[in-house]
């Protein structure tokens, strides 16, 4: 059985929330197993002085926060016949990677295909 793992970032959970949407929708109709993690967020915190001499105790404070989802992709089939898995698998990647042309700009990713015997 071969596993897809992706991993999304992005810092905007609107974007990430819809295309894992559209991701598990058009998995789950190819008859895919389809599950997804979020992940812990990353939270950068940035400190600027506003005035650096007279009011030191102003100052303005940003945040940055990244959001991280897993998507595991598996055919949900056993290793008993490799012919099968082998096809199963070349067409669950050709359907991820049509939809990965379709990411947004803002999203990274990252893909781990793993085969389990």
């Amino acid at each position: 059985m071969n596993i897809i793992k992706l991993k999304l970032k992005t810092q905007n959970i609107h974007t990430l929330t819809s295309f894992v949407n559209i991701i598990t929708w058009y998995l789950n109709e190819s008859l895919c197993n389809v599950s997804v993690t979020h992940l812990p967020k990353l939270k950068n915190k940035i400190i600027l002085f506003s005035s650096p001499h007279v009011n030191k105790k102003s100052k303005e404070q940003f945040q940055l926060i990244t959001h991280k989802c897993l998507i595991t992709i598996s055919n949900g089939y056993y290793p008993g016949s490799s012919k099968n898995d082998v096809q199963i698998t070349r067409s669950i990647i050709k359907t991820v990677h049509k939809l990965i042309i379709k990411i947004p700009s803002s999203i990274s990713l990252k893909t781990i295909i793993t085969t389990l015997k």
